[in-house]
């Protein structure tokens, strides 16, 4: 009797690839979506905190009330309600004031990135250095290199800018 060779069901190698390329696409854009809803939501409790607790002046009440609410968020939503991380939450809220510019941004840069440019106190920076992660769509290594490195040093000869320095602060947060 003889044997019929067996037919492979192989896919082609086009189809594998078309149907991978899906696959990553859709992984990427999840991400980003939940990236985007993240950063909303971390915008949304420091404002919440900011106008409703710490009534935008209250300093002392907040030194209290946020390690409290810490304390009662992490069981439940894990170490990203950190006291450390609710303080970024608020800052994030008050150098952004309008949810609509945290909205379009939030498409585009992450967590991390707001929380470097959070930690600027000129607006003008802040806003420049947003701007060039959003156009440029720096990874975080590439923010962290392009903010120590770009304004690490002044044009007037090289020394210490006050923006370095409080930049480096901000990423070392």
């Amino acid at each position: 009797m003889k044997l019929l060779p067996i037919k492979s069901h192989k896919p082609s190698d086009s189809l594998f690839q078309d149907l991978r390329s899906l696959i990553i696409e859709a992984r990427q854009d999840v991400a980003r979506q939940v990236n985007s809803a993240l950063v909303l939501l971390y915008w949304r409790v420091g404002k919440r905190i900011r106008q409703d607790i710490l009534k935008g002046k209250r300093a002392g009440y907040g030194e209290e009330i946020v390690p409290t609410l810490s304390a009662q968020l992490i069981p439940e939503f894990g170490s990203s309600f950190s006291t450390r991380n609710l303080w970024h939450m608020i800052r994030f809220a008050e150098v952004f004031p309008d949810e609509k510019i945290v909205n379009a941004l939030s498409t585009q840069l992450g967590w991390t990135h707001f929380r470097h440019i959070i930690g600027l106190d000129d607006l003008l920076k802040r806003d420049f250095y947003a701007e060039m992660c959003r156009m440029e769509r720096w990874s975080r290594e590439q923010e962290v290199t392009n903010l120590r490195s770009q304004f690490a040093t002044s044009s007037c000869g090289g020394t210490r800018s006050q923006f370095a320095t409080s930049s480096n602060e901000a990423i070392a947060a």
